[in-house]
């Protein structure tokens, strides 16, 4: 009886075949793996998600999250509460949770919500290599957090916050106020001609104003040199330009009066 519920071996491959076909596996030599690393990214952005909802990091903190899996966990909305205080815990350089637990939930946290951080305290906190892209920073304490590698590119922030942090090797965005003397094309290849050997640059409109600004994201290796690249950049191209939120703001100010001091006055009806 038992020998007759034993399916005959090719109805058995055929079996196979059709479930193969059907399914998201695909064969490769004798190992079967998903065929396509998308659902791959899913799975392992709910296994994370999961981990925030418990508010117990497993494996959240051992490794570096791609960017294809971040855009999955950000679609769940995740308790920005919890990976706040996540960051927190990174205090002092703590890590015992895993090395990129801080990076992680900081760049979940900007993903989700980019003005979260404004007026927080993030001092002494580790964000090795964190991607605070468009973050809005003003008001946030920064004293002797860990940012090592991060990109600043977009962020805002105050000088005051900033100046104290451990900075290097991080990418910021610098804001150069345009002038007649350079078209947009022939700023992009000063700008490509002289940081191409030593430096990564790039340019763009500027982020806060486009109308005023030209921007240059570029990596330096501290506050130090980023304030150095400033004076140079201002010096060579006799224009200003702008590192911190107070003074974009102050040269927007600058412009714009100037501006509507040149407008011609209406002529007063007889």
């Amino acid at each position: 009886m038992k020998g007759d519920l034993k399916p005959l071996k090719h109805e058995l491959e055929a079996h196979t075949r059709d479930f193969l076909t059907n399914s998201f596996l695909i064969r490769r030599g004798n190992e079967y793996r998903l065929s396509h690393k998308s659902i791959l990214e899913y799975l392992v952005a709910m296994r994370l998600n999961k981990e925030i909802e418990s508010d117990h990091p497993d494996v959240f903190g051992t490794f570096r999250i791609e960017h294809a899996v971040q855009n999955f966990l950000e679609k769940f909305k995740s308790n920005t509460e919890t990976l706040f205080e996540w960051i927190q815990s990174t205090r002092g350089g703590v890590q015992r949770i895993g090395p990129w637990l801080g990076t992680n939930a900081v760049n979940l946290l900007i993903r989700i919500s980019p003005d979260y951080l404004a007026g927080k305290d993030l001092s002494d906190t580790t964000l090795t290599k964190a991607t605070l892209f468009n973050a809005d920073l003003r008001g946030t304490k920064l004293e002797n957090a860990q940012l090592s590698g991060v990109s600043l590119v977009d962020a805002r922030f105050f000088r005051r916050d900033i100046a104290f942090s451990r900075i290097d090797n991080a990418y910021v965005s610098l804001h150069v106020l345009k002038t007649r003397e350079f078209s947009n094309d022939n700023f992009f290849e000063y700008v490509f001609d002289k940081f191409e050997e030593d430096r990564e640059a790039e340019v763009w409109p500027s982020s806060f104003r486009d109308d005023l600004l030209w921007q240059i994201d570029i990596k330096v290796k501290d506050i130090k040199d980023l304030e150095f690249l400033r004076d140079e950049l201002s010096l060579a191209l006799s224009t200003k330009v702008a590192i911190y939120y107070e003074e974009c703001e102050e040269l927007a100010r600058e412009q714009d009066s100037a501006k509507s001091k040149r407008k011609p006055r209406a002529s007063p009806k007889a």
